[in-house]
């Protein structure tokens, strides 16, 4: 497989998986160390009313007498770490009516909390020393920096007694840096923030938009040389921390936006940077009733309970607009829903709850998807002696397998009514296997056959529950793109270590489960830590690429999303030659159909191999596109097959995109040699073809509709240069007369310029250069630019 250049390397379904039924639609999170107690105030006109109780830690409520707001105090245990969850209803006053309203909070309880920090800096500056433990807590033990999981502009170390970062900042703008802090044995993440600004620039206009919960605080970081604007044209209070540095608290219970213009006069006007605070109250879509999920095959009808997990209110009406099938009331809260015939996808209708002065409308959103494999063959792995158990996890029961064609050297079982089979290989049976199963689902029953692989590696491993296979971070069955997505949006986090990591073999791993805390795309972040070392960093990347495609279980497809958000592809180069550059930009929605609370994508793309150099094949973050900005952001690529690239984006700051816009591009070499496939024709059609296309949002993961263009490879016009002996040892030469050369490696990276005289035949060295291989870009006399692939020998 030829090695892949990712351009963007590491700059810097979303599902809280934590131990709570979701009964709200918005809970604020919150985190507290083992021990001891928080305070969170609650806007009400009486005592809140306690509706969900932690499991864990206790909960109080009471009241200053000089407040307004009462308080809800959590304690938490001394000896537990892990998430805890309240929930209480509260009433206010809405234009002259008491009504409730339900407020609650998820509260990380951990021992060590390092908390995120902020520094504005010079690009002059360098081996500046940042003092990031200084506000994190702690229990006990001595507190100091562990890690480093993630570094954007700039480069980042730590000092040598553990207790600081020293960075040195690569260009203005924005930097950031994940650090984990540990002690005791203990650990936290949190992210260091710093504005970039250049000392040689003049001063300028400058907007700045900041979101925040109601009754958080939030740092600012201003431009150089801006005064501070007066507290009469805003109502929170403004801490001055430094020249560029300041920390925003909105009053008790304000919800809304505050405006501050920081101003200073620069040639003789006055100029400002608008900074725009949205306070939130996250708690105003909460209500009686909470947005329902519920799924079934194709074809196949289903009882649902409207009710099951609301908090009160009786149902007074109910909405199908919009809903495809069929929907008739059992009781006054279970309905019985019957797909219309063929359909798959998702669709929606809404109720009506009602009670104390308050009504609330919440959604049902109904899946109908088979939940077929997502690939037509997967490599399984296992080791000598040990059966593999391929347990097919969906939310559907209407599904079973079959077995189509035995494997030679082993056996296998279907188990659990269809749901499941085992694979065994036969008796110190070492080496390659294979079988194929049928997976049927439905009314009328589709099927689809999947071919499996089964590499039965030399040794023997104790069997696990649970196991952590290395690599495949959401533990669907498969190392895959959809893996970076959920590193980079869990980077930082901690937990214990697994032993046992430094096999090259690939098999299931004993490992406890790590506390539970606010993951994202996984139900347990002990899967996300490829290499074992307790800590979510870019290292865990290596292992993921190291055991690429390797297969444990089958992987199911996800469900195509509620309305069709396109993944777009547009040649930007529709027509090129052989030794051109194919450039392909990709873009994610539409002004009509736009992503929502989007925290990571993935996509496959498939090019006819023949066409491609796939040691060429470059994936280029937009610096403008949707994941802006880019460091905040990790982009992974990685190519299992000539001809097809896989890309994965995911956010590192956990911060939803809504919206639509570029992703990136996707550029590649066409093939000097196409092999005569064209000899005949004056253009070939090549399909780019992009599938496997999933985004991880709030709402979990789903499917994209997979979408193709046409690129046109014209017939390669006769060549005023060439390049030759290639492959070449101590030296090459070129033919024809060229203005300009370049020597790049596979990467990207300019190793070489050179700048020919008058004589059309040249000779150049190579003896500094490793073997390997190379491109070689030339401007001939006329202007045109040619791209050639050396060989270099020794």
């Amino acid at each position: 497989m030829s090695p892949i250049r990712l351009v963007l390397l590491l700059a810097v379904s979303l599902l809280w998986h934590v131990s709570y039924s979701q009964q709200l639609r918005a809970y604020k999170s919150l985190k507290v160390l083992a021990g001891q107690s928080i305070d969170v105030p609650a806007e009400s006109r009486s005592y809140p009313d306690f509706i969900v109780t932690p499991q864990h830690g206790t909960v109080s409520k009471f009241k200053y007498g000089y407040e307004d707001v009462y308080r809800v105090r959590y304690s938490a245990p001394a000896s537990f770490v892990g998430v805890d969850t309240v929930v209480y209803k509260t009433q206010r006053v809405v234009g002259g009516v008491i009504k409730p309203f339900f407020e609650g909070f998820v509260v990380a309880v951990s021992r060590v909390i390092a908390v995120p920090d902020y520094y504005a800096v010079n690009t002059n500056e360098s081996n500046l020393s940042l003092d990031v433990l200084a506000n994190d807590e702690f229990g006990a033990g001595d507190l100091h920096i562990s890690k480093l999981s993630y570094i954007s502009n700039g480069s980042a170390s730590i000092s040598a007694d553990g207790k600081r970062i020293v960075f040195t900042a690569l260009e203005k703008g924005y930097a950031k840096i994940g650090y984990t802090a540990c002690a005791g044995g203990d650990c936290s993440a949190a992210l260091v923030i710093l504005r970039v600004d250049d000392s040689h620039d003049l001063p300028a206009a400058d907007t700045s938009r900041y979101e925040i919960m109601r009754d958080e605080k939030t740092t600012l970081l201003v431009a150089p040389g801006f005064n501070a604007p007066s507290n009469a044209y805003f109502t929170g209070d403004l801490i001055r921390i430094s020249d560029q540095i300041y920390e925003y608290v909105p009053q008790l219970g304000y919800s809304g936006t505050e405006i501050l213009k920081f101003s200073q006069i620069a040639d003789g006007s006055q100029i400002f940077h608008v900074i725009s605070i949205v306070v939130k109250d996250p708690f105003l879509d909460n209500g009686w009733n909470v947005d329902d999920r519920f799924y079934t095959e194709v074809g196949n009808e289903l009882i649902i309970d409207l009710s099951a997990n609301d908090l009160g209110g009786s149902i007074q009406d109910v909405s199908k607009e919009g809903l495809i099938g069929n929907l008739y009331p059992i009781t006054d809260h279970t309905y019985r829903y019957i797909p219309a015939e063929n359909f798959a996808g998702q669709t929606t209708f809404t109720y009506r709850a009602c009670a104390e002065n308050r009504c609330d409308e919440a959604s049902v959103h109904l899946t109908v998807h088979n939940y077929e494999p997502l690939y037509d063959f997967q490599h399984l792995y296992t080791t000598r002696n040990s059966p593999l158990e391929l347990k097919y996890a969906v939310p559907i029961d209407d599904f079973q397998f079959s077995l189509v064609q035995p494997p030679a050297y082993g056996t296998v079982e279907i188990a659990g009514q269809g749901h499941s089979f085992n694979y065994s290989p036969d008796p110190q049976f070492e080496g390659t296997d294979g079988f194929v199963v049928r997976y049927c689902a439905g009314q009328p029953e589709k099927c689809k056959n999947i071919s499996l692989a089964v590499s039965v590696q030399p040794l023997e491993s104790a069997g696990c529950q649970d196991c952590v296979w290395p690599g495949d971070h959401n533990n669907d069955g498969q190392v895959d793109i959809q893996d970076a997505v959920v590193l980079a949006t869990n980077i930082g986090y901690s937990g214990p270590v697994r032993t046992g990591t430094s096999s090259d073999y690939w098999y299931g791993q004993e490992m406890e489960d790590w506390p539970a805390t606010l993951s994202y795309g996984t139900r347990n972040l002990k899967y996300v830590d490829g290499n074992g070392d307790g800590i979510l960093s870019t290292t865990d990347l290596q292992i993921l690429s190291h055991h690429y495609m390797k297969a444990h279980n089958l992987v199911p497809k996800p469900p195509p999303g509620l309305h069709a958000i396109p993944l777009n592809l547009e040649i930007l180069t529709p027509e090129v030659e052989s030794g051109d550059w194919a450039v392909i930009e990709v873009s994610l929605g539409s002004a009509s159909l736009p992503a929502s609370d989007m925290l990571g994508v993935n996509f496959s793309l498939e090019v006819g191999g023949r066409f491609v150099d796939s040691s060429s094949v470059q994936f280029i973050l937009s610096d403008q596109g949707i994941f802006n900005p880019v460091n905040s952001v990790i982009a992974f690529a990685q190519s299992p097959k000539d001809g097809t690239i896989d890309v994965g984006i995911g956010k590192i700051d956990k911060n939803p995109i809504q919206g639509h816009g570029v992703l990136g591009q996707i550029r590649f070499i066409v093939e000097e040699d196409l092999n005569g496939f064209r000899s005949l024709e004056d253009l070939v059609k090549v399909r780019i073809l992009a599938k496997r296309i999933a985004l991880l949002s709030t709402e979990g993961q789903i499917s994209l509709e997979d979408r193709e263009e046409i690129l046109f490879i014209g017939k390669a016009s006769e060549r005023n240069v060439m390049i030759y002996p290639n492959p070449a040892e101590s030296w090459f030469a070129v033919s024809g007369k060229i203005q300009s050369m370049r020597l790049l490696n596979l990467q990207g990276q300019l190793i070489k310029i050179w700048m020919p005289d008058s004589d059309d035949r040249q000779s150049y060295d190579l003896n500094q250069l490793p073997a390997g291989s190379y491109f070689v870009e030339i401007v001939d006399e006329g202007g045109k630019t040619t791209i050639h692939r050396l060989e270099v020998a020794r």
